[in-house]
This record gives C-alpha cells, sequence and structure tokens, in this order.
C-alpha cells in the first residue's frame, strides 16, 4: 500500500507540475484554439496545477500525523474529481479526453488511499480520535 502510494503521489507531483508550469507560461500552446478572453481562465487552471503539486511539500514534514494524512488524500481526491467533471464538461464542447482520463484515473487512487489511509501510517497504534502511541 506505501508503494502504491508514493507512485501515485510522485507521479501526480509531476504531471501537476509540469503540466501546471506549461499551461501558465505557454498557454496558447497549451490550448491553441483558446480566445483571448479565455486567457486568464487557462492561466489560473495552469496555476492551480502548480498549486496543487507545491502542496506535496506542506505535506511532507508531517506525512505521519494521521490528520494531515486524511486532509491531504482528502484534498487531493476531491481536486482531481472536480478536475474530471469539468473534463466532462468541457469533453461535451469538443475537448479532449485527455484531462477525464489523467484526472479520473487520479481521483479513483486518491480516493483508495483515502479509505486505506490508515495503512500508510507508521506501525502505530491509532486511536478512533486520530492520536497516534508509538
Amino acid at each position: 500500500m506505501k508503494q502504491f502510494f508514493w507512485v501515485v503521489f510522485c507521479l501526480h507531483v509531476l504531471m501537476e507540475a509540469v503540466v501546471g508550469l506549461l499551461v501558465m507560461f505557454t498557454p496558447m500552446q497549451m490550448a491553441p484554439g483558446a480566445s483571448a478572453d479565455g486567457l486568464p481562465f487557462i492561466i489560473n487552471f495552469g496555476a492551480s496545477g502548480i498549486t496543487i503539486a507545491l502542496m506535496a511539500a506542506w505535506f511532507w514534514p508531517h506525512r505521519h500525523n494521521p490528520a494531515v494524512l486524511s486532509i491531504t488524500l482528502g484534498v487531493f481526491a476531491t481536486f482531481h474529481t472536480a478536475q474530471t467533471a469539468a473534463g466532462m464538461l468541457i469533453a461535451s464542447h469538443g475537448g479532449g479526453i485527455n484531462v477525464i482520463v489523467s484526472h479520473g484515473a487520479f481521483a479513483v487512487c486518491f480516493w483508495w488511499l483515502w479509505l486505506k489511509r490508515h495503512a500508510l501510517l507508521p506501525s502505530a497504534s491509532v486511536h478512533d480520535n486520530g492520536e497516534v502511541e508509538p
């Protein structure tokens, strides 16, 4: 379970950071058919990708805290679920399905990890209130 977490986590950070930077700094190349009116939204989309990728840096020092782990996995799962829904709306207007596939896969993975989050903690006693005894 921990290996699966690290693979999904690293792929998430890599994809969101790279795509976020590309979308933010080269929006017309990433969305060549976009109008000038849509440009701010495209750039903001890139900024959200960079933000969700960098959230990993805030998470890392506290990764063994059950509450932080739960919140972080929940935020990642919710983000990717919302992006999947947005991708479906975009696809209904002629957009590609790459957003649906990539974010949908991450959404499923992060929801699964959220459900199994206690298996990601170090060997310890985890109480119902989230406190950990070494």
